[in-house]
Formats: structure tokens, sequence, C-alpha cells
């Protein structure tokens, strides 16, 4: 059971829950036809280098090898949270643990913060004058990307319409002439959400590189795109490091008579630690021995007179 904050309903509590369901197969199966049709458009016609965005449809130019598929952010967002965040429980009283996106496409937005009941489109800047919170501050503490604008859908359609005029014209072209800043590193809660939004309608439906397999030679085919998978199962991973733990040896110095021994990877790790090593039983026998024991503290009598 969960609760849900709003009148929509909700099937799901959490996002994990709804990409392990049929529903999101059947989805991702009917989004993956739309998809198939709009890069087959995409690459039939090279001359006007035109893709028709697969939420709205309007056709917008792109460069050669360009793999978006949405004319806006804002059409991004609006695709996703019809894919992901119209299942998804959204308790709002927090941060926003999931659907960032239907956040972000609403028409008015309302103050995260308990007992406001302020309502607008530029939430950031209420954040700012009426609580305090800079912007920047208020991002990380919700969750939000540094470079997302926490405004409502209209707002944001108007600033992109507008056009680009005073000093914002004459910077036009001169930020890639400038030396690069190093970056801040920041993983937000909304990357994150993306990320899992990705991976979850790539893997399924793409197939990874042709591998082979460390353990036994054998070809394989990796089941996803990401990463680089070393091993075709679990057991012949398992096998694999068994077998390197019990061959694999190095070249040490022993620390009592100055002896090369071929040790274990757990002596090496020891020996690059700074710890010492021992070559065998007699060695060891003579180290633990000369090592000092610990005194025990003497305990001298009192004198006539004073107190124990």
């Amino acid at each position: 059971m969960f609760k849900v904050r709003g009148t929509r309903a909700r099937q799901f509590c959490s996002m994990r829950c709804y990409i392990s369901s049929d529903e999101f197969k059947k989805n991702r199966l009917e989004a993956s036809a739309k998809g198939t049709a709009a890069s087959a458009a995409r690459w039939s016609d090279w001359e006007p280098l035109t893709i028709p965005c697969i939420e709205c449809g309007t056709v917008f130019r792109a460069k050669p090898g360009d793999r978006r598929k949405y004319c806006s952010s804002m059409c991004y967002r609006k695709y996703m949270a019809k894919r992901f965040d119209r299942y998804i429980a959204n308790p709002e009283k927090i941060a926003l643990p999931q659907a960032y996106d239907e956040f972000l496409t609403k028409d008015t937005l309302h103050c995260l913060i308990e007992g406001c009941d302020w309502s607008g489109n530029h939430l950031s800047l209420h954040m700012n004058q009426a609580h305090g919170i800079s912007a920047r501050q208020f991002k990380k503490l919700a969750g939000f990307n540094l470079s997302s604008g926490i405004v409502s859908k209209p707002l944001h359609e108007a600033l992109c319409e507008r056009p680009i005029q005073g000093n914002a014209a004459s910077l036009v072209g001169t930020f890639k002439d400038r030396p690069m800043q190093p970056k801040e590193r920041y993983i937000s809660a909304e990357a994150r959400e993306h990320s899992m939004k990705t991976r979850a309608l790539i893997i399924g439906s793409e197939t990874g590189p042709v591998r082979t397999c460390l353990g036994c030679n054998k070809k394989f085919t990796q089941r996803s795109p990401f990463g680089k998978a070393k091993f075709h199962s679990i057991e012949c991973r398992d096998a694999y490091y068994a077998l390197k733990l019990q061959t694999e040896r190095h070249e040490l110095s022993c620390v009592i008579c100055g002896s090369i021994f071929s040790g274990s990877r757990q002596q090496y790790r020891r020996a690059q630690a700074g710890s010492p090593v021992v070559c065998g039983t007699i060695c060891r026998g003579s180290f633990s021995g000369s090592m000092p024991k610990p005194r025990k503290a003497e305990l001298k009598p009192a004198a006539r007179g004073e107190e124990i």
C-alpha cells in the first residue's frame, strides 16, 4: 500500500515496480514501433536533414549523425512523463524522488515547502523571494539538474519563443572560445531518473555486441549495449576467479631471512600496503617471537594513609 497526493490514480509505488510489470512491456513495444517509424523517416532522405518529433510531430533540422528524437526538452519531458510518471506514485511533500518530468510539464507549479500554498509559473524565483533559498541551492535540495529551469510549461514555451536581444545577442558564439571550467561533481536525482528510464527503454529492445568469455573462450552476445561483459554466466566467472586466485603468484621478499619467494595475491596486497610478509612457517615463528609482548601495568602498594 502507498499514498498518493492528488486526484490522479496510480498503479505502482516506484519506478522499479513499474519497469518490471507487464504494463511497461506493452507500452515499450508500442513506443518501439513509433520510434522505428520515426527513424525510418529520418534516414529515408538525406538532403533535407529533417526529423519528426516522436511526441508532437514537429519536423526539425538536425546535424548528420544526430540521434535526437525530440524537437525540444519540453517534448522530451512530456514523452517520458507519459511513459513512466503517470504510473508511479509521486509524493511532492519532500523533494521529488521520482516523476521529475511530470512535475515540470504541469501548467502550474506548487511550492514544495510543507504548509506553503503558493502556486505559479516560476518556482525557483518563489523559493528565493519567499523562503530565502537560492535557485542553485533549491535544485540541489530537491534533486533537480542544475541546468533545469524550474518553471511551468507555458512559461518554458514563452521563454523558448522569445528572441535573443540585448547583451545575450552579443555573446552568441563566444562561449566556445572560453576556457573550460572544472565542473562540480554533482549527480542529481533527476539525472539518475533519466538514466534509469533510458536504460529501461533500451534493455530488452537492443542487444549488445558479441564478446568472448574469459573463462571458456566461447562467443556470446551481451544482453544489453551497456557495459562490457567478460563472462557468459556466473558459474564461469566464479570458476575463472577461483582458478586465478590459486595460480596467481608474485615475487616477494621475506622480512626475516631476506630471501625472494613466490607469494599469493593476499600476501602481495599486504606487501603493497606496507605490512610485513614472511616466506614460510619457520620465519613466521621467528617473526612472531621477535615481537615484544605488551607489559602488564605494575600495581604499587599504596602508602599508609593514602586512599586506594
